[in-house]
């Protein structure tokens, strides 16, 4: 998923229009619309300190527009094989079991989708809320 679908996703998440986003953004109301639609379409491409603020006006965390998501299978298990080569596999097995519990309660009822996607948007692993 483009860094522009996920925009777009969880703007309408939000329930905000491309305008609305824009002018939270702090773009001019003339072009705010058109300066998200280029993002979200991938004409244009935010740099990082938009981000933050995409990020902010969102509420979510910014590594939610990271560019180094895994696209497929084979790019989890690298990402897995490396980050166990770097940090060793505790952190691994904690994000798995924290993953599947929550997909659990998804799963059994016990929270919503929109519950469950908002834990996506904002999870963060340490307690300061920055990416470790």
């Amino acid at each position: 998923m483009t860094i522009g679908q996920r925009i777009k996703r969880i703007r309408q998440h939000r329930g905000m229009t491309q305008k609305y986003l824009g002018m939270m953004m702090g773009f001019p109301e003339s072009a705010a619309d058109v300066r998200i639609a280029q993002y979200e379409s991938g004409s244009r491409v935010p740099k990082p300190a938009v981000i933050n603020r995409l990020a902010a006006v969102l509420g979510v965390s910014p590594v939610v527009f990271s560019p180094t998501v895994c696209l497929s299978r084979d790019d989890m298990m690298q990402s897995i094989f490396w980050m166990e080569e770097l940090k060793g596999g505790g952190d691994i097995y904690d994000c798995i079991k924290e993953w599947e519990a929550m997909k659990t309660k998804y799963d059994a009822g016990e929270i919503s989708a929109e519950e469950y996607f908002e834990w996506k948007l904002t999870y963060t692993s340490s307690p300061s809320g920055l990416p470790e």
